[in-house]
């Protein structure tokens, strides 16, 4: 079938006919005619800037935060540092801590094991406010003096329940005793969920005497 067929057969089954319509060429000498893109026509009449590759590379990078400035900081802290008022303000917890616990027992009868928990943590946040310290020595300190602490609360306990059952003064409950013996007394007295609380309180004297900085100086 010859091409001019073709073409007059496509004409008489086409129902709508407009001079508009692309002229249908069956040729297979020649190459396809180009057919213009109407959104490249429209992108080169707008005078829309197009993306260039080249131009990725050019862009400027974020910039990073001044390491100068954060070893700046960190300095400072390191010298707001102070380690013996910090002692001090732990220990004076730790004492006062101490002497509620042995009250406590005397009065209830009972040695409450909760009162060591809270005695750790004290005695820590005591050092991180007034020691101010960003490094592990004053967690050393701190848990150091949370042990002291508890040891010498669970010893006051001994010390205040003799002396209240033989109604007599702490002074002559020692005098009478000794040192030794009420430390053996305490020893005997010990159980394992005691060693379980002074070991949270150790941790928490620890953990809560000095301050975790991340990389911005930041708490």
């Amino acid at each position: 079938m010859s091409s001019e067929l073709l073409l007059a057969l496509f004409r008489q089954f086409t129902p709508f006919r407009s001079q508009n319509l692309y002229r249908l060429t069956l040729s297979t000498n020649g190459p396809a005619p180009e057919v213009p893109c109407p959104f490249l026509a429209f992108s080169e009449e707008s005078g829309a800037d197009t993306p260039n590759p080249e131009d990725a590379g050019n862009a400027p990078a974020l910039e990073e935060p001044p390491q100068a400035m954060t070893a700046e900081l960190m300095e400072q802290l390191r010298k707001d540092q102070n380690l013996p008022m910090g002692t001090l303000a732990a220990s004076f917890i730790g004492l006062i801590g101490a002497l509620i616990w042995s009250f406590s027992t005397v009065v209830s009868g009972y040695q409450i094991g909760f009162m060591a928990l809270a005695i750790g943590a004290g005695v820590g946040i005591a050092m991180r406010q007034f020691g101010k310290g960003i490094e592990p020595l004053f967690g050393y300190v701190g848990a150091g003096i949370s042990l002291l602490s508890v040891l010498s609360g669970s010893f006051l306990s001994i010390v205040g329940i003799i002396a209240n059952e033989q109604g007599i003064s702490y002074p002559e409950t020692f005098n009478l005793l000794g040192f030794s013996v009420l430390f053996d007394i305490m020893i005997e007295s010990i159980s394992s969920i005691d060693f379980l609380f002074w070991a949270i309180a150790l941790y928490e004297g620890y953990r809560f005497s000095f301050r975790l900085l991340g990389e911005g100086g930041e708490e």
